[in-house]
């Protein structure tokens, strides 16, 4: 795999991030867009995996890629 696009990085798009980095065997890159300007809010946390409360007002798409990067590691 070269690479994978992912819109959106709220509850679903976390889940599918959690679930492309720790697929054995999978290499490439993942670039994750988000649109929302509010960034991770309280309403975040109980639906997507990654985020914590230290999350809180991040921007979404770059939150999940260091949580999902410093969880998994680079490939």
């Amino acid at each position: 795999m070269a690479g994978i696009a992912l819109a959106g990085a709220g509850a679903v798009g976390t889940v599918w991030m959690h679930a492309i980095w720790a697929t054995s065997g999978v290499r490439g890159y993942v670039l994750v867009a988000d649109a929302d300007k509010a960034g991770v809010t309280n309403n975040n946390l109980n639906r997507c995996p990654l985020f914590r409360t230290a999350s809180l007002g991040r921007p979404k798409a770059a939150e999940a890629a260091r949580l999902s990067a410093s969880t998994c590691g680079p490939r």
